[in-house]
């Protein structure tokens, strides 16, 4: 461990969360007592980070693209076709309740691209442009002038999905369909929760569910 960061933690002595709490003199948990403080680098960040196109552009292929990141909760979508649009950069996914729980769609007509949805409630998702209608479980329901696509195989159009989970109330969603589970990229919280709500069984009251 750095001297640098020796140093910071011994200017702050006796000044942790843990410290004033154990002072509130309360029982203070033995989960809210652990001390994990892994070495953090000290070094400075440069400013081209916050403003370069170019690290923002490899940020969204190369992370943002990947990654689990928290979209909603669960109360934004309590009913089955509640939906809830969640954006980032020029990526824009539904997250909408069905009778089978909850999916993740990509926000784009699979006609002409056209944006499907903005926040709300719908019986069906359909497009605003030329009225292309999907199902809330992503199966296409109809299109306008349908003669005009006998090519169409009805199959094979139904809205792309991203992964879509929900932890203790918080809906996480990965734009790709690769890597691991929310479970396990949540690493130490699920079991830090389970824990903690031993210790105050009378406490928060935490419910998860997990639908793909």
């Amino acid at each position: 461990m750095s001297n640098a960061v020796l140093s910071a933690r011994d200017h702050y002595a006796g000044q942790t969360y843990q410290d004033i709490a154990l002072k509130d003199g309360d029982d203070v948990p033995s989960v809210l007592r652990e001390r994990i403080n892994p070495p953090q680098p000290t070094v400075d960040i440069p400013f081209s980070r916050y403003t370069d196109r170019a690290f923002f552009d490899l940020e969204m292929q190369k992370m943002w693209r990947r990654v689990w990141q928290y979209a909603c909760r669960d109360e934004h979508v309590p009913d089955v076709g509640d939906y809830y649009v969640y954006d980032l950069g020029r990526l824009s996914l539904i997250i909408v309740r069905t009778q089978q729980g909850l999916r993740a769609y990509h926000n784009s007509c699979l006609h002409r691209g056209t944006k499907l949805k903005p926040s709300g409630w719908s019986a069906s998702i359909q497009c605003p442009f030329h009225g292309w209608d999907w199902n809330l479980d992503g199966s296409l329901h109809g299109i306008r002038c349908d003669w005009e696509f006998p090519h169409l195989r009805r199959d094979q159009a139904g809205l792309r999905q991203a992964r879509v989970e929900s932890w203790n109330g918080f809906i996480f969603v990965n734009f790709s369909l690769q890597g691991p589970a929310l479970v396990d990229y949540l690493e130490v919280l699920p079991e830090h929760f389970r824990r903690s709500t031993r210790n105050h069984a009378s406490g928060m009251c935490i419910r998860r569910s997990t639908t793909i």
